[in-house]
């Protein structure tokens, strides 16, 4: 069995004395995908940050590929994942342009306009491709941040808050793009 790309040993999280994360053991395996379910505020939110290093860990082990998570400098770890957060604040512009610069942020993307092309049409972004940002809808707004970190092809890719603002048409296509995605 090939090595995991995340493991987690003894990690857990206090916030003003209370216990929000206790895992023992964890681990993440390529090609897999993983929900990470519970009640609000019962850290889901808390363990993909420190996934995703945006939340430093005190206490336990968070490795990634086989190395310390804390070895890897910023920019060589964050080329190798990508994070929809719950909360975004549209940048200006329109939405082709913050597609090509998320998906161009990623040293391994070439072609970028042939990536937001095939984008668009596999997420039916085409009616809004050239709308302002700041102009979406809340349902928008998360379609376009989820095309474009899809797009981006990470190694990894955290999405927090899966079925926000989207409709169960959405949420079925969605799903079926992550699949073959996965697979």
């Amino acid at each position: 069995m090939r090595r995991p790309i995340y493991e987690i040993d003894n990690l857990s999280v206090t916030f003003d004395s209370k216990r929000v994360l206790m895992i023992k053991e964890f681990s993440i395996h390529r090609g897999a995908c993983y929900v990470v379910f519970g009640k609000n505020a019962s850290g889901k939110s808390v363990f993909i940050d420190l996934l995703a290093r945006n939340q430093k860990n005190k206490n336990g082990t968070i490795k990634f590929e086989g190395k310390n998570l804390k070895e890897y400098r910023s920019r060589e770890f964050f080329d190798l994942i990508a994070v929809v957060p719950q909360v975004f604040y549209p940048p200006w512009g329109s939405v082709k342009k913050y597609l090509q610069k998320t998906i161009g942020r990623y040293s391994h993307n070439k072609n970028i306009d042939s990536k937001v092309e095939a984008i668009s049409k596999k997420m039916q972004l085409n009616n809004i491709i050239n709308k302002k940002m700041k102009k979406l809808t809340p349902g928008q707004l998360r379609w376009v941040v989820l095309a474009a970190s899809i797009a981006a092809d990470t190694k990894v890719l955290f999405i927090d808050e899966f079925e926000l603002h989207l409709t169960k048409n959405q949420i079925n296509d969605l799903i079926r793009i992550l699949n073959r995605k996965i697979n």
